[in-house]
């Protein structure tokens, strides 16, 4: 993981948090990027777009907690409970990335947000 430095907060201690994704050094198109606490709760959520992120802690508030978080990244091709081309759903997702970056505790990737810290890219391995 590499940290680089950013700016940005708000009166209530957030602070914004962005970054890219890439799967073997290339941009990772779309998907989620989902910051977790230690007791593996989200504590904040960002879209993956053209490889680029920005954090989201809520629909109605933008940013994260200063803290250190384990990261998980999300990318489907086709998206479990989805619908198929012939209308069929979708029983088990078909992910562009390996399965131990969907779930935080897996993943090996981690990120400690603070005022000096708010900036991460994450370079996925394919194998």
């Amino acid at each position: 993981m590499l940290v680089c430095s950013g700016c940005g907060g708000g009166s209530d201690g957030r602070l914004s948090a962005s970054g890219t994704v890439t799967l073997e050094g290339a941009p990772l198109e779309s998907g989620s990027v989902v910051f977790s606490n230690e007791s593996g709760v989200s504590a904040g959520v960002g879209i993956i777009n053209g490889g680029s992120f920005t954090i989201q802690e809520a629909a109605s508030s933008s940013g994260i907690q200063p803290g250190t978080y384990n990261v998980a990244v999300n990318s489907w091709e086709k998206e479990p409970g989805s619908v198929d081309d012939q209308g069929n759903i979708v029983d088990e997702g078909v992910s562009r990335i390996p399965e131990k970056y969907n779930d935080p505790k897996t993943s090996g990737l981690t990120a400690t947000v603070s005022p000096d810290s708010q900036t991460f890219s994450f370079d996925l391995k394919s194998k």
